[in-house]
């Protein structure tokens, strides 16, 4: 019989709670004992309507993953609440530049970004996210996203 580590151990037990976790989370039974299982009470007959909201609206969420005197790396997400099928995002970095872009193009080291070939159609609800290795100061800017 292979021995098995107390951090293996614990690793399964992690598993094991997390799975039950979320059996209960989605209503899955997780025990022979649970109730028997009855019919869903039926749904109300009523509808709502969306509320409308600009077409294209998008927003962007910035987050420095690291940083050093005389530098950073940091991570951008752009939120559609609509399909969209390119976006931009714009944002100052403090008197430093941006050296380098990943999922997303630079169009000024100071800083504005559109999307790249293949993320720039975003689902209504979805997201797209790109990275970003700058030097100078570590800010966290205020940022605007346009689609």
């Amino acid at each position: 019989m292979p021995h098995v580590t107390a951090r293996a151990r614990g690793a399964r037990l992690s598993l094991v709670t997390l799975a039950l976790a979320l059996a209960v989370a989605v209503g899955v039974p997780t025990s022979a004992s649970s109730v028997a299982p009855t019919a869903p009470a039926p749904s109300p007959a009523t509808s709502t309507l969306p509320t409308p909201r600009p077409a294209g609206a998008c927003q962007a969420t910035y987050r420095t993953i690291a940083s050093w005197p005389g530098g950073y790396v940091a991570e951008v997400t752009v939120f559609s609440s609509n399909a969209i099928s390119a976006w931009s995002v714009t944002w100052s970095t403090g008197g430093g530049t941006v050296q380098q872009v990943w999922g997303g193009t630079l169009t000024s080291p100071f800083a504005v970004v559109q999307n790249a070939a293949w993320n720039g159609d975003v689902p209504a609800g979805g997201t797209a996210t790109f990275g970003v290795y700058g030097t100078g100061p570590t800010v966290t800017p205020f940022v605007t996203c346009t689609a």
